[in-house]
């Protein structure tokens, strides 16, 4: 499941306005990074279409996730993935011989690096306040 998707399912489960923005937000920003990524690989293999190329370097992320999985387990793989791919773009920025290319893995991973945190404390409020997804509770987070 990408991220995207994620963010969708959680979104569709969301009743709190500010939360439903902050995963819109997150949906924009993993589609602006498939973009640039898309950018990346047609100037880096002009000849050859994305799906025809074996990208043995992208990091494995374990996905057991489907449309009815819980909003707990939604939130635990984009913790995951985001992680991963935090990780994996500064590593990529470390490989880049061109300082352009290298700035915007630098970016990428600072971008997925906040994402984590934007999750982290939407995942984190519920717990703090109990009640919150209780009918009648103060702030109603999820259907």
């Amino acid at each position: 499941m990408k991220a995207e998707q994620t963010y969708r399912l959680l979104k569709e489960r969301a009743k709190n306005e500010l939360l439903q923005q902050k995963l819109d937000f997150l949906v924009n920003e993993e589609t602006r990074h498939g973009e640039l990524w898309r950018r990346f690989y047609s100037r880096k293999y002009s000849q050859q279409s994305m799906s025809s190329l074996e990208v043995s370097f992208w990091p494995e992320v374990k996905v057991a996730l489907a449309a009815d999985s819980s909003v707990e387990d939604l939130f635990a793989q984009a913790l995951e993935n985001e992680k991963v791919f935090e990780d994996f773009y500064r590593a990529v920025n470390h490989l880049m011989r061109d300082p352009n290319l290298g700035h915007v893995f630098q970016c990428l991973s600072r971008g997925e690096g906040t994402h984590y945190f934007i999750i982290k404390a939407a995942l984190d409020l519920p717990k703090k306040f109990p009640d919150s997804n209780q009918p009648g509770g103060g702030f109603p987070f999820w259907r």
